[in-house]
C-alpha cells in the first residue's frame, strides 16, 4: 500500500513573515493563543519561575484570554517574578503583530496528540525560535533541533531543560528561528498550497 501524504492545511491571516529581532539585554519568551487546559499555560508559568530566579534576561509575555484565563492571572498575581511577566489579554490586529516583532521565543506548552500545530505556523512565520511538546502532529512535520526544539509532552521537568538550553544559546536561537520560517516560507506557504492541490486536481 502506498503512503498518502495530505497538505497540511493552517490559517494563513495568522501568517505575519516577520524578520527576527536581536538579543540585546533580553530574551523574550511568548504565548500566543487561547488559555485552554490542554495547552498548558500553567507548565510555561512554571518552568519560567525557575529559570527565572536564574537568568535575569528573560522576560515572559502570556498574549491570549480563554477559559484558564482568570486562573492564570491569579497565578501570575503571585509568583514572585510578576514583575518580568506580561498578561496581555486578547490582542489582535496591530497590537498583536506589535509583540511579535518584540519576541525572540515562541513556546506551545501544551496540546492534544490529535491537534494541528496551527500555533508553531504561526511563531515560525513571524521568526520565532519555538519549543513545543513532541506530540504526533508535530513530530509528523517538524524536525526536532533543526525546526524547533521538542519537549516530551506534559514533562515538567524536560520543558525546563530544553527552554534553558535555548536562552542559553544565542546561536541556537537564530539557527532555529532561520530555518522554521524558511520551512514555512517554502513548504507551507499559501502560494505552496494553492499548488498542492491544483496539481492534485490536474
Amino acid at each position: 500500500m502506498n503512503n498518502v501524504f495530505i497538505h497540511q492545511n493552517v490559517d494563513f491571516t495568522r501568517f505575519d513573515f516577520i524578520d527576527a529581532p536581536r538579543i540585546e539585554h533580553e530574551i523574550k519568551i511568548g504565548f500566543i493563543g487561547s488559555f485552554l487546559k490542554w495547552h498548558r499555560v500553567d507548565l510555561l508559568l512554571t518552568i519560567f519561575e525557575k529559570l527565572a530566579a536564574t537568568h535575569l534576561n528573560i522576560r515572559l509575555y502570556l498574549i491570549g484570554d480563554g477559559m484558564e484565563f482568570t486562573t492564570i492571572e491569579t497565578l501570575v498575581q503571585n509568583s514572585k517574578v510578576k514583575d518580568r511577566i506580561e498578561l496581555t489579554g486578547f490582542c489582535d490586529g496591530e497590537q498583536l503583530l506589535a509583540f511579535k516583532r518584540e519576541l525572540h521565543i515562541g513556546v506551545m506548552p501544551g496540546s492534544n496528540w490529535y491537534g494541528a500545530p496551527n500555533k508553531i505556523f504561526e511563531y515560525g512565520a513571524a521568526g520565532l525560535a519555538v519549543l513545543a511538546p513532541s506530540t504526533p502532529t508535530i513530530t509528523d512535520l517538524f524536525q526536532d533541533k533543526t525546526d524547533l526544539l521538542l519537549f516530551n509532552w506534559d514533562d515538567v521537568d524536560d520543558a525546563y531543560k530544553k527552554l534553558k538550553n535555548l536562552i542559553e544559546d544565542a546561536n541556537l536561537i537564530t539557527r532555529l528561528q532561520v530555518n522554521l520560517q524558511s520551512k514555512i516560507k517554502s513548504k507551507y506557504s499559501s502560494a505552496a498550497t494553492i499548488e498542492f492541490y491544483t496539481g492534485m486536481i490536474s
